[in-house]
């Protein structure tokens, strides 16, 4: 028991050194390779004790890398923390990271780039295609109707 105990705690290091991750992702990654509940329980105090493991810290971190190399709204934010198998209180303090100004810049900057791949289509295609791209990358309609608004004068 001592040796897998060891095992799985070398692994768990393995994974953390590749990049930070949440105490659900340690856990999965740990049971798909056969440790027992009671050997990922105690490796998971371990870590957690040792600093190696903290899921505020993770959420901070996570929506940081998001925001700085693939922009996304709150809302595809807020799933893709609910996905790392995060609390709702610390998806909830995380997420509060992120104000309106700041939203709203990531949905310019994003939106400004697919414009440049969407080029000379026609207007009505355009705002169609580019309110359905900011959707799926979590930003709010309301922000999306702004950025469109703002972005694509009407012709009419």
């Amino acid at each position: 028991m001592n040796n897998d105990f060891v095992k799985a705690k070398n692994y768990a290091f393995r994974l953390l050194k590749v990049r930070f991750r949440s105490c659900k992702e340690i856990e999965t990654k740990l049971a798909l390779k056969g440790f027992s509940s009671d050997i990922i329980k105690k490796n998971l105090e371990l870590l957690t004790e040792l600093g190696y493991i903290d899921d505020l810290k993770f959420a901070k971190l996570w929506i940081e890398s998001r925001l700085r190399f693939n922009p996304k709204g709150k809302y595809a934010l807020i799933q893709e923390l609910k996905q790392k198998g995060l609390d709702p209180w610390i998806i909830e303090q995380s997420i509060a990271l992120i104000n309106e100004n700041t939203e709203y810049r990531l949905a310019m900057q994003v939106a400004r780039k697919r414009l440049v791949i969407l080029g000379s289509l026609p207007v009505n295609v355009i705002r169609r295609r580019l309110g359905s791209y900011l959707g799926r990358r979590g930003f709010k309609s309301s922000l999306i109707f702004k950025i469109i608004k703002e972005l694509i004068c009407d012709e009419n």
